[in-house]
């Protein structure tokens, strides 16, 4: 085909990518009240089926229709996919702020169950784009298929996690998500969703039976609700799903092993969403009821390595405080790669990550901070943002000052002097840690300082002792 023709690869290429476009777009719109976005998303997928074999007509107007077909009963499939979200990034939350016990495995588990959610979500609201059922019909259909499909199903929800993650690594990629976003998620799920369907009816000999534009669609799993003023194609639908389990349990000669396998069959999804829920529930409740530990002291090292493990470190501070691990625990967190400019001093970090900055001054607003190691630059960057850190004398007291004044460093604000930090280069806590400084810090002094707002100030103390500083 010549490249100056109209209907040349280059122009229907193009002309997919539009109307893919104007798809994402409008789902976007759609899915704004909430409470629409499983009919949003359903006609998304309807939408995009159609185009992955080229059938389809003018985007929006197909898109419009389709949303006004699958609004009617999407309500509740859209409150199981909101709180069914809120709920698993609240758990997901929750295992990576909180120090509990396999807290990994809670984790590694949390994120399997949500990628089953997401895949039972996404085969529920292709079922619902190609066929007319019931939320409840969908939801059973859309489970078997997942397990039927189990690979693909793992690879869609491995995908979706994937592009979360990276939304959720690079924000920026939020402005592009309403043009792009819905497109590069969806369309090839549609695609594969789509094929694997057709594959599906073709094979249960119904292909006259499936959804189109103008035809009403056929209900999978539920012959009562197609072809119900035909006594023939009942009966062909009948044949197509009724298998021999079904017909003993109609004529009550089902054995043990037949009511399992029906009872499996059947109602696989309320199975896996009951073990979906308990396992959420479950993980939640065993987190903040039965292993609700306290950090009794929290101690921050910018820009800085160790030879020993942050685990290590804290477990160290454990026996030292006298801790039990169980309730109670020390941590020492060595992970804030910062970059900063002040003054004319420009520290360039190639480890330096926004999410380290904005954890690191989070957690001296939250209070969650008790101590921090940090190069004397990195201070007066502070300082030039706003006062973050105590006086020395606060925390210390007088006798304390006095103790430890040959280490102080001073420092003078609007109205008066006072003690900026304590430089710990000499301590022997320094030198047994591993702790080192990166390059671009290692010429300045190190000082202990103290946030504002932290709520352990007797241990701040025992800290200072524990530093075991040399005396002049």
């Amino acid at each position: 085909m010549s490249f100056f023709s109209s209907n040349n690869i280059y122009n229907r290429s193009m002309t997919k990518i539009f109307d893919l476009c104007v798809l994402s777009i409008l789902t976007t719109i759609f899915c704004i009240p909430i409470v629409t976005s499983s009919a949003a998303l359903t006609s998304m997928y309807a939408v995009m089926m159609r185009l992955s074999k080229n059938t389809e007509g003018s985007v929006a107007s197909s898109y419009v229709k389709e949303f006004r077909s699958n609004f009617k009963g999407s309500v509740a499939g859209a409150c199981i996919f909101v709180a069914g979200l809120l709920l698993f990034s609240f758990d997901l939350i929750a295992w990576t702020q909180n120090e509990v016990g396999s807290r990994s495995i809670w984790y590694g588990a949390t994120l399997v169950v949500l990628l089953l959610f997401l895949t039972i979500f996404d085969w529920y609201l292709c079922v619902r784009a190609r066929f007319v059922e019931t939320f409840t019909q969908a939801l059973g259909n859309a489970t078997r298929f997942t397990f039927i499909y189990l690979p693909l199903s793992v690879g869609m929800g491995a995908y979706t996690l994937a592009i979360g993650w990276l939304v959720s690594r690079f924000a920026f990629l939020l402005f592009f998500f309403p043009l792009v976003g819905f497109v590069v998620l969806c369309f090839p799920k549609a695609i594969l969703i789509g094929r694997k369907i057709d594959k599906y009816i073709e094979d249960e000999g119904l292909a006259h039976q499936e959804t189109t534009p103008e035809d009403e669609a056929v209900s999978v799993g539920n012959p009562e609700t197609a072809g119900a003023d035909d006594d023939s194609e009942d009966g062909e639908i009948d044949k197509a799903y009724r298998d021999l389990t079904e017909i003993k349990r109609e004529t009550g000669e089902m054995t043990l092993k037949d009511k399992v396998s029906y009872v499996w069959f059947n109602h696989i999804a309320a199975i896996v969403f009951g073990v979906i829920f308990i396992a959420v529930v479950g993980g939640v409740t065993y987190n903040f009821i039965f292993n609700n530990k306290t950090c009794d002291f929290a101690l921050a090292v910018v820009n800085a390595y160790s030879e020993r493990t942050d685990t290590d470190l804290s477990e160290e501070l454990d026996e030292y405080y006298e801790l039990d691990g169980d309730k109670n625990y020390a941590y020492v967190d060595t992970g804030y790669q910062l970059a900063y400019a002040n003054e004319g001093i420009k520290v360039v970090n190639s480890s330096a990550e926004d999410s380290f900055y904005e954890k690191f001054f989070l957690n001296i607003r939250n209070g969650a901070m008790d101590a921090a190691i940090v190069p004397e630059s990195f201070y007066d960057y502070c300082n030039s943002v706003e006062d973050m850190f105590y006086d020395v004398e606060y925390v210390l007291g007088e006798d304390g000052v006095k103790e430890y004044e040959e280490y102080l460093v001073r420092g003078s604000g609007d109205y008066e002097e006072y003690y900026r930090g304590i430089v710990i280069d000499d301590s022997e806590y320094l030198k047994n840690s591993g702790i080192t400084f990166i390059d671009v810090n290692k010429d300045e002094r190190y000082i202990l300082v103290f946030p504002v707002g932290s709520r352990h100030r007797d241990n701040s103390v025992k800290f200072v002792e524990h530093l075991k500083l040399e005396k002049k």
